[in-house]
């Protein structure tokens, strides 16, 4: 189990990175929220502790980014007043925790955290770190927990085709192939109108470039 430590205390990262090590855990440390959003970003957590005290702002405005981005990751927020458990909690924190953290309360509470739903077999699941996007296959549907995305018919089968094909690259003349079974007569161009605009929709949605092209070779999904 992989959990990101945000706090700016020393003293309270090094007790706690020791007792949650000895349970078994690995822990990344942040200092401030900087620091905590740069690590959510870049690698893949299974919870993170908070701190409320976090500079340069604090810590209830990077709880409450990661919620506007749609990101469920489990969040306990560390506090040194039980007057913080409203304001964690409307920020978006799963729980409050009060100095000085009980090691044995904290571990339990991280083990017993509930574990995100698996897609079922008719979902296809993208996570791009800061944000999950459900495809789902039965109703026809692109989603982020904060929103659906308005895909054209054309635009939902393309990213239906690259989600299910990860990491393979394929030309304009290839997707008219796979993915425009109807009008093998349509252009070059217009498949090019076609995925900018996937593309910017995404964009929007994710915050991040999930189709990118080979220049020579054709686009894939990141």
């Amino acid at each position: 189990m992989k959990v990101l430590l945000a706090d700016p205390s020393h003293r309270v990262q090094s007790t706690l990175r020791a007792g949650l090590a000895c349970a078994g855990l690995t822990v990344d440390a942040a200092f401030t929220d900087r620091d905590a959003e740069a690590s959510l970003r870049a690698g893949h957590y299974d919870a993170a502790l908070i701190s409320t005290r976090l500079p340069a702002t604090d810590g209830y405005r990077v709880v409450q980014r990661l919620r506007a981005e749609g990101d469920r990751l489990f969040v306990l927020m560390l506090a040194a007043s039980v007057d913080d458990t409203d304001a964690a909690t409307e920020a978006g924190a799963d729980g409050v925790l009060l100095h000085p953290v009980s090691q044995d309360t904290l571990v339990s509470r991280l083990l017993a955290r509930p574990r995100p739903e698996p897609p079922n077999a008719h979902t296809v699941r993208i996570n791009t770190g800061a944000v999950t996007l459900d495809i789902d296959l039965l109703n026809r549907t692109a989603s982020t927990a904060a929103e659906a995305l308005a895909l054209t018919p054309t635009e939902y089968k393309l990213l239906v085709h690259f989600a299910t094909h990860r990491q393979q690259t394929f030309s304009q003349r290839q997707l008219i192939d796979r993915v425009y079974e109807s009008d093998k007569n349509v252009s070059l161009n217009a498949v090019e109108a076609h995925i900018s605009a996937l593309r910017r929709k995404l964009r929007t949605a994710l915050g991040d470039e999930l189709i990118t092209t080979r220049r020579g070779f054709g686009y894939h999904l990141a």
